[in-house]
């Protein structure tokens, strides 16, 4: 389990290898199907899903709310190798909705179960959500058998700050959100998914690099094309904010790395995770008044909370948009209250963990 600064969370991580650093699409392996699922489509034929969550999917199905909560298509784990000891992740194609009855269900099933004594045991006998997974899958850590986990792309921005130091981007999530609801994340963090269900955008998107940007526009600069893949012909790349972005790491002001896969032992889903380092303490101010100028202001996205919604937060929470750290990268605040469990998604610290080895 991942230790962030005294921080013990339930996630296990495969850092990246050295070499691997400069290369976002490492540990992007192959797309082992070419047929996305339908939208009200629980299990196909060669799929072998839990039946107790078709209720719950179908509940889902009728209850989409369009820009909030669809059942978007997106790249499940098929399996995680590592060949020549780094790690290696085959995808399949599958649905928003499908991973959340099959494998977000995992974690809330053993919230419930462990409610009535949170440091009791709990057999695996009495999680038959998670049972299922492990009886189809074996090791479902690296294997997606059973059910559809979406894989997801988070990145820890970690800027130098005025004065010495850095910063890293953390906020926390909106109350619309489908899970993990005021969890502290860096941003940007998303599904890794096509944008839509044609088979050449969705061998396009089957990339790092493309889901990076496009999460970085749409999260935020709260630009939802993005998101649901709303126009006839997509290039993100065009787009003047990453222009600027793509200007910055070409002219060495940032540096944009992976660092390698978590997987998530509560909600059994990998996440692939990156690094943006911003080594100008003035990029931040400076990008902030370009967008201004732009008409297109820096805005985060509906997933996150804004500040105005702060009295949303449980008891004792605060909001914050930065975590800082001084110039050896440790927390300016003892025993930060942004890193605390009950504050923190696991997957955050191990976004925040692996970013910290690469620099170090």
């Amino acid at each position: 389990m991942v230790n962030l600064y005294g921080s013990i969370q339930p996630i296990t991580v495969f850092p990246a290898k050295r070499e691997q650093w400069n290369d976002l699409e490492a540990c992007v392996g192959n797309l082992t199907n070419q047929t996305i699922p339908g939208h009200d489509v629980y299990a196909d034929e060669a799929e072998e899903f839990d039946p107790s969550g078709r209720a719950e999917f179908d509940e889902h199905v009728a209850t989409t709310i369009p820009k909030r909560k669809w059942n978007g298509p997106t790249f499940a784990l098929q399996r995680l190798s590592f060949p020549d000891g780094k790690a290696k992740i085959d995808c399949k194609l599958g649905r928003y909705y499908v991973s959340l009855v099959t494998s977000e269900a995992c974690d809330m099933e053993l919230m419930r179960a462990l409610a009535p004594q949170p440091d009791g045991p709990v057999p695996l006998s009495e999680l038959p959500r998670r049972s299922w997974a492990h009886n189809k899958a074996g090791d479902p850590v690296v294997n997606g058998s059973g059910r559809s986990a979406a894989v997801a792309v988070a990145t820890v921005i970690l800027k130098a700050a005025e004065g010495g130091g850095y910063d890293i981007l953390l906020n926390p999530r909106s109350g619309e959100v489908a899970t993990h609801q005021f969890f502290n994340h860096v941003a940007p963090s998303g599904i890794f998914s096509p944008l839509d269900v044609n088979p050449p955008t969705f061998h396009k998107e089957f990339s790092v690099h493309r889901n990076f940007f496009r999460e970085y526009i749409e999260e935020l600069y709260s630009v939802d094309e993005y998101e649901i893949g709303t126009k006839p012909h997509h290039d993100v790349e065009e787009e003047p904010e990453i222009v600027q972005l793509i200007e910055a790491l070409n002219a060495g002001v940032a540096s944009l790395y992976y660092t390698g896969i978590s997987v998530n032992l509560l909600n059994l889903r990998p996440e692939i995770c990156t690094l943006l380092f911003i080594r100008d303490p003035d990029w931040y101010r400076r990008e902030l008044a370009e967008a201004d100028k732009s008409g297109r202001p820096w805005r985060m996205a509906w997933e996150w909370l804004g500040r105005e919604n702060e009295y949303r937060l449980p008891s004792g929470r605060q909001h914050q948009y930065l975590f800082p750290l001084n110039e050896n990268f440790e927390p300016r605040i003892p025993h930060e209250p942004m890193l605390r469990p009950a504050a923190l998604i696991p997957n955050a610290a191990a976004a925040i963990d692996l970013a910290l080895r690469v620099v170090k």
